[in-house]
């Protein structure tokens, strides 16, 4: 009877991590097999969701066919660009996209229910409707980031590779972080997914395009 009344000390930071974690996974393969159940809707939509970004880099390719260089940039610089903002953006949508839609949320009162459970509620609301079909977008980035990398002339060392992918790592993170800053935002202002978007999505394309500054 003791042990029950004595205080107990709260949990650990890497603790509370641990668990947030866990319920991001259970959340998120819960939607997976879900979004599996349908498997021929489910490639249609991962390669259409590919085909459409095909086009962006198209545009891009297209104003390379008569010069070799647009404000000092090759096609290969800005692919390796369009490459890198491409992939950490997609992988970001991928992991915590759902939280565009908090404001939609909150407004019917089904974040009631995230907050009601026995788990972090960011970690909930990242794996809503966890949507791998996004992971076509990413694929597509990619091939482009690596067709860019195979023609640089770049001299690989270990410390390079470890800056490529800190690259990666690094605008994931604050692709996501500005996921989070918007769901946040949305709890005062229920209907500004659209302000968020303006950061993520609508914000790639001056990242790619910069080249023309």
């Amino acid at each position: 009877m003791a042990d029950l009344l004595a205080p107990h000390s709260p949990p650990s930071a890497l603790h509370r991590t641990r668990e947030a974690l866990r319920a991001y996974r259970l959340v998120a393969g819960m939607w997976l097999r879900a979004s599996l159940a349908y498997r021929a809707s489910f490639w249609m939509t991962t390669v259409g969701n590919a085909a459409t970004s095909v086009l962006d880099f198209a545009v891009i390719a297209i104003m390379f066919l008569h010069t070799s260089s647009l404000g000092g940039w090759t096609l290969p610089q800005v692919a390796f660009l369009y490459g890198t903002s491409g992939v950490a953006l997609g992988l970001a949508d991928l992991l915590v996209g759902s939280l565009d839609q908090l404001g939609a949320r909150v407004r019917d009162g089904s974040v009631d229910t995230v907050l009601v459970r026995p788990a972090a509620a960011l970690a909930q609301l990242s794996a809503d409707r966890f949507a791998l079909r996004r992971v076509g977008r990413v694929a597509q980035s990619g091939l482009v980031l690596a067709w860019s990398l195979s023609r640089l002339d770049l001299s690989w060392s270990p410390l390079k590779v470890l800056v490529m992918v800190s690259l990666v790592v690094c605008g994931t993170t604050i692709f996501g972080s500005v996921f989070v800053a918007g769901a946040a935002f949305q709890f005062y202002a229920n209907d500004a997914a659209e302000v968020q978007n303006a950061f993520t999505y609508g914000g790639q394309c001056p990242a790619r395009c910069s080249f023309n500054a």
